[in-house]
């Protein structure tokens, strides 16, 4: 039978995902705004160095393509997601008849919470994958515009 110490550390769980879903938000938001600094750095400088060569137009492309990626996934990844509930409150005045003793309610509560933090965490898991592919994208994207300006001065 569960205590609620125990019910406390699968709480605690919970909780950090929760967290982890709003710095993961954070982090979408960043990316999103460094990604449209940058675009507009990349169209600024392409108005005043206008690629003449294919080779130069084909790596501004790619530096474009590059960044709509990193955006096009920072976007998918703070989409409206299905995260689960701890509890149906509905349910639980359901078993208020009787009323269960505390340690068997603590039991039920912990698997609540255990089968949301798991649902959470594979959310929140596809999201930060979808994030890190978001900074690489970012930063193909600027590590190919660089080699643009360089074959350009050159």
């Amino acid at each position: 039978m569960a205590t609620e110490k125990q019910y406390l550390f699968f709480k605690t769980l919970y909780d950090e995902e929760r967290v982890r879903e709003a710095s993961l938000a954070d982090r979408a938001r960043t990316y999103l705004s460094l990604i449209t600094f940058y675009s507009a750095f990349v169209l600024f400088a392409t108005e005043h160095l206008k690629p003449e060569i294919v080779s130069l137009r084909i790596i501004l492309g790619c530096t474009i393509i590059a960044l709509i990626a990193g955006f096009l996934l920072s976007l998918w990844s703070i989409r409206i997601s299905n995260y689960e509930a701890t509890s149906d409150p509905r349910k639980i005045l359901h078993c208020f008849k009787p009323p269960p003793e505390d340690d068997e309610f603590f039991d039920h509560r912990i698997v609540d919470f255990t089968v949301a933090y798991e649902r959470n965490k594979l959310v929140n898991d596809e999201k930060a994958r979808q994030l890190n592919w978001a900074g690489y994208m970012l930063l193909i994207g600027i590590f190919i515009h660089t080699g643009y300006f360089f074959l350009k001065m050159s």
